[in-house]
């Protein structure tokens, strides 16, 4: 994957995070850049395993996982 990948719009890095998700208080991560591979890995990790993943990529994630 593109870890500094963005197309003009508020998505970013890995995953795909809206900035604003990003920076919200669910992300233990979120004083990591949101480009920062690892940090995108780990936060995944964290929504997903907390039920969370259907929420944050409402379009895509029953498509992904």
């Amino acid at each position: 994957g593109r870890r500094r990948a963005g197309s003009g719009t508020p998505f970013r890095g890995l995953f795909q995070y809206h900035t604003g998700t990003w920076a919200a208080s669910w992300n233990p991560y979120r004083g990591d850049s949101i480009y920062d591979g690892s940090a995108q890995i780990f936060a995944t990790c964290y929504a997903v395993s907390r039920g969370m993943g259907p929420s944050l990529w409402t379009t895509t994630f029953w498509s992904q996982y």
